[in-house]
């Protein structure tokens, strides 16, 4: 979800998830990187070398607003519940 913000480096991603998540979340390093060549190997980020940043693909920016619409569909339902 940091790169729905734009490119990002590794460093940048990491803080852009500290600052998200009001430091709950603080990946480590090693877990940060081996996420990020996953989601490269599987064609969902790309990396320029040239920025050394990482962007999301299409295949990610579909999988990203998919996974946005499954969170807000369980959201509600959970609102309901509440009310």
């Amino acid at each position: 979800m940091a790169l729905s913000l734009g490119d990002m480096s590794p460093s940048v991603i990491f803080n852009q998830i500290a600052s998200d998540s009001l430091s709950v979340f603080l990946p480590d390093a090693s877990a940060l990187y081996k996420a990020i060549h996953r989601l490269e190997r599987e064609n969902f980020i790309a990396h320029s070398p040239m920025q050394r940043a990482y962007t999301l693909t299409p295949k990610g920016q579909k999988a990203l607003r998919m996974e946005r619409e499954r969170y807000l569909n369980v959201a509600g339902l959970f609102r309901q519940r509440v009310r």
